[in-house]
């Protein structure tokens, strides 16, 4: 808990801010801090000293950070509109901070990654969900690659132990860069999403195969992963619109093979266990 009292006084002796923020800033730094105290915030308590928060209702987007003056601009007439928290996107702008993951490559899986521990410490309880897109593929993600992995490389700004934990398991580099790729155009291309469905499907797969293969799981374990997995897929557009009903998905397309994929990713997992056994 060493940096409660270092961020409480960062944001105290910001004269920037207005009482009312620093009040809801030190709520949320409190937050982050209680529930991941194993992390370094030394970049969190950089940005807080001077950080500055203002209103710019001629935003396309709730918020934006402005690394360069570091502040944080509001469309506070977007917010209230479309009936979004502001402490859950405060939350969010925070958590960013806090990462070292500053690469535009990057910048999507940031967002998923984001949205997911924001999620974990306050409930959204907007009207919209923010990242919608983002934090599907992250929890999907999740299963193949150990969450307190994920957290580890989001907070020490490094992805290399990611890449070596798929590598480990018999997933390419390749594979990860094509995932990393479709985080970045889920908003803008209308299959990118689909595109990241289906490459993690096939990373699960090879992570069954992996844990079959040193025993870790058995042959009647496989149909019980699997459904694990698939109770975070959306295969139809119709789910994230009845998840998401704020949201326009008509964009998006290719969800009839997202079935497809998972049934004959189970069947061939199935199918290679069945072969070692004759």
């Amino acid at each position: 808990m060493e940096y409660i009292d270092e961020l409480r006084d960062k944001i105290k002796n910001n004269s920037n801010l207005s009482e009312e923020f620093k009040c809801n800033l030190g709520t949320l730094t409190d937050t982050i801090v209680t529930v991941l105290p194993e992390y370094d915030y030394s970049n969190l308590s950089n940005v807080l000293s001077n950080l500055d928060i203002v209103m710019d209702n001629e935003l396309e987007s709730y918020s934006k950070y402005d690394k360069n003056n570091n502040v944080i601009k509001l469309n506070i007439d977007k917010i209230f509109n479309d009936r979004i928290d502001l402490q859950h996107l405060m939350l969010n702008e925070l958590l960013l901070r806090s990462s070292t993951l500053d690469n535009e490559a990057l910048e999507g899986f940031n967002i998923g990654l984001t949205e997911a521990i924001s999620s974990t410490m306050n409930t959204d309880e907007s009207m919209v969900k923010l990242n919608p897109l983002e934090y599907t593929l992250t929890s999907l993600f999740s299963k193949v690659v150990d969450g307190k992995i994920l957290m580890n490389n989001y907070f020490n700004g490094d992805i290399s132990n990611i890449a070596f934990e798929l590598e480990s398991k018999g997933i390419n580099n390749e594979d990860f860069v094509g995932l990393l790729s479709d985080f970045n155009k889920v908003r803008t291309n209308d299959s990118s999403f689909v595109d990241a469905e289906l490459l993690l499907i096939e990373m699960y797969q090879k992570k069954v195969d992996f844990e079959l293969k040193n025993n870790s799981i058995t042959y009647d374990d496989i149909s019980n992963k699997f459904d694990d997995f698939s109770e975070l897929l959306i295969q139809k557009r119709s789910e994230l619109i009845s998840i998401y009903p704020h949201y326009d998905f008509s964009n998006l397309n290719g969800f009839e093979k997202v079935n497809e994929a998972l049934t004959n990713a189970v069947v061939k997992v199935e199918e290679k266990e069945e072969e070692k056994t004759k």
